[in-house]
């Protein structure tokens, strides 16, 4: 399963992190995928399965946008989803719409004809003399709708955002920390990636949970054991894990260091990609 933290801080100054955002991505090891790299303006991974049209779970533009996609924890898909959720970051990333309009007009009139997901759309936009970035959030599971954020640190998995997992609420204090440990954006950097990479790492239990053990009733106790940790390593004999982690930070003046780390295969090393720009 996969999560999400994110920092935003409202007119921070252009050495200061105006935003900070962490995600792991847990799939097959035998899905293929192509690693972070630039199509256009998007930086994003794609995801290569066939029926997937090139989509992706995480991908930032140069012209302020960043789309994460994480999966609600249910028993395989209904053969009834029409749709690959894959599609709602890189047509957000393409498209012209604000993340509101986007929101309503693309995503929630077809939004139950895809299986269980949590979008994250954000954007940056002018505010005084410097820059903002607002957060829109949605699941098409949830009756809260779309919200909104601008300011604060939020976390998100694979539950609908009102009823989190433990590991994302021990997580997101722990996220907090970090953040509020790491003010300027001048100094250098791998202090900072290094605590969140040990967050997006950390491997400890966070159960019993009562919320993952009723969305993943149809899993054993063990493996719902393994699923409750923010990272989630191979059962014996199985395939499937934490195989991406993903660190996007931003400062007041909009440079942007997006980090990635990946393995293909249980027993392989992490490798790194790493992408310095400033957004348009």
């Amino acid at each position: 399963m996969c999560l999400t933290f994110v920092m935003l801080k409202a007119n921070a100054a252009p050495d200061e992190w105006q935003l900070i955002l962490i995600n792991n991505r847990d799939e097959d090891f035998s899905r293929p995928t192509e690693k972070a790299h630039w199509d256009g303006h998007i930086l994003c991974s794609t995801d290569l399965k066939a029926g997937t049209n090139g989509g992706t779970w995480l991908g930032i533009s140069r012209r302020g946008r960043i789309g994460v996609l994480m999966n609600i924890m249910e028993p395989t898909c209904s053969a009834k989803t029409k749709f690959s959720r894959g599609n709602l970051v890189k047509e957000y990333l393409q498209s012209a719409c604000d993340p509101l309009c986007y929101l309503q007009e693309v995503i929630i009139p077809d939004a139950q004809k895809y299986s269980g997901f949590v979008l994250l759309l954000l954007e940056r936009r002018a505010l005084n003399n410097g820059y903002k970035w607002n957060l829109f959030t949605y699941s098409n599971q949830s009756n809260r709708g779309i919200e909104s954020f601008f300011t604060g640190v939020y976390g998100y998995g694979n539950s609908v955002p009102d009823l989190p997992f433990l590991k994302v609420k021990r997580g997101l204090q722990r996220f907090e920390n970090i953040v509020l440990k790491f003010h300027s954006s001048t100094q250098d950097p791998e202090p900072i990636l290094a605590d969140l990479l040990n967050l997006l790492k950390d491997s400890k239990e966070n159960f019993p949970d009562e919320q993952l053990q009723s969305q993943g009733a149809h899993y054993e106790i063990a493996v719902q054991k393994r699923l409750s940790r923010c990272f989630y390593d191979l059962l014996p004999h199985q395939e499937y894990g934490t195989r991406t982690h993903s660190i996007i930070l931003i400062d007041g003046s909009g440079r942007v260091l997006f980090v990635e780390e990946n393995r293909c295969a249980l027993g392989e090393s992490w490798t790194r990609e790493k992408f310095a720009f400033e957004l348009c």
